[in-house]
């Protein structure tokens, strides 16, 4: 899809003193200093490429892949942005990509990257996501 070109954009505007990008809706609030502290935490693991929230309510013909949900933010990696690219360039020419491409951007990222073997890592904190997990059995 046409939206996943922003992604190229981004690399080619990334300051070299950036490690990672954040897009997010533009009706998104965005508490940069919390994200900024958050990103710190995953730069010891550069197995770690790709952040973000798992979306929990995918269509339901859709394929059930942890997908970041583009509406808490998709956030990649510098190193996977060069990558990328080739990786989408592989995905759009997958005739399943096209009738992906109804459900969102997100989705059809999330598809490509898990068919490179690239997995979604939560961009919550572990203690935060106790916490909602309390929330939810209560």
């Amino acid at each position: 899809p046409l939206s996943l070109r922003v992604w190229h954009w981004a690399l080619q505007g990334l300051p070299q003193s950036c490690e990672w990008v954040l897009k997010v809706p533009s009706s998104s609030y965005v508490h940069l200093k919390l994200v900024r502290t958050r990103l710190q935490c995953f730069l010891g693991d550069p197995s770690l490429k790709y952040l973000g929230f798992l979306r929990k309510e995918l269509p339901m013909d859709a394929p059930q892949l942890p997908v970041a949900d583009e509406r808490a933010g998709i956030i990649l990696r510098r190193s996977l942005l060069h990558q990328l690219p080739t990786m989408l360039e592989w995905c759009g020419a997958q005739a399943e990509v096209q009738q992906l491409a109804k459900f969102g951007e997100d989705i059809v990222l999330g598809y490509c990257l898990s068919q490179h073997n690239v997995e979604l890592a939560s961009f919550m904190d572990p203690n935060e996501v106790l916490v909602e997990d309390l929330k939810l059995d209560a």
